[in-house]
Parts: C-alpha cells; structure tokens; sequence
C-alpha cells in the first residue's frame, strides 16, 4: 500500500461521507449503506486504534534506546578508566601495559572498520561509448 496513514485515512473519511451524502442514490442501486459503512467505520476504527499503539511502542523503543545508549556510554567509560589504572597499577612502560593498551586499540580499530564498510561507496564504472 503506497499511500501514507493521512492519506489512507482521509481517503477512508471522504468515501464514508460520500455513502452518507448519496445514501439514496446507493441504496436505489442496491447497495446495503449502512452495512457498508458500517464496516468501513470498524475497519477505520481498528486502524486508528492500531496506529496509537505503534505510535506509542515507537515511542518506547526511542526511550529505550536513548536509555541503553547512556548506560552503554556510562560502561565504556567505565571499562575504559578501569583499564587506565591497570595500565598504571604495572607501570606505562612494561611489556604488560603495552598488552594492555592493546585491547583498547583492537576494539577501536574493529569499530572503525565497520563505520568504513558502513560508509564506503563504491564508484559508478565509466562506460565509453
């Protein structure tokens, strides 16, 4: 369905008010008018209801992620400062330190490979005519 959730319910709205506005002309032509529109309002209804649920769990999910995004902040930060004194318990020069240094570094270089490949374009190939 290509049309929007504005589109798709004013295009609902305006269909039942033409049923209520040519009501006679419908029925001469055998149509059941209140069934129909009848129908129409409870599909329209299920809809609208529908629609506020998902606006609200897409609004759960926002909060949730803002909330899971500072607490993932909250424990780099934290592993990060806890590797830092680490570094600083064996001393900054030792051989342990450098093997230290090394986890902060290999995770930072595989999270900066994927932003890459996230990133990266490939070229349009030239073709000569």
């Amino acid at each position: 369905m290509a049309l929007s959730e504005a589109q798709t319910f004013g295009f609902s709205e305006n269909v039942q008010a033409l049923f209520q506005k040519a009501r006679k002309d419908l029925e001469a032509g055998g149509l059941d008018v209140d069934g129909i529109l009848a129908g129409l309002t409870k599909a329209h209804d299920d809809a609208k209801r529908a629609n506020a649920v998902q606006e609200e769990k897409k609004r759960e999910a926002r909060e949730a992620t803002e909330a899971f995004t500072a607490l993932k902040r909250v424990l780099y930060r934290a592993t990060s400062s806890a590797l830092d004194m680490a570094i600083g318990a064996v001393g900054k020069g030792t051989i342990a330190a450098s093997n230290f240094r090394k986890l902060r570094s290999d995770i930072e270089r595989d999270a900066q490979a994927d932003d890459a490949a996230a990133t990266t374009v490939q070229p349009n190939p030239v073709v000569h005519t």
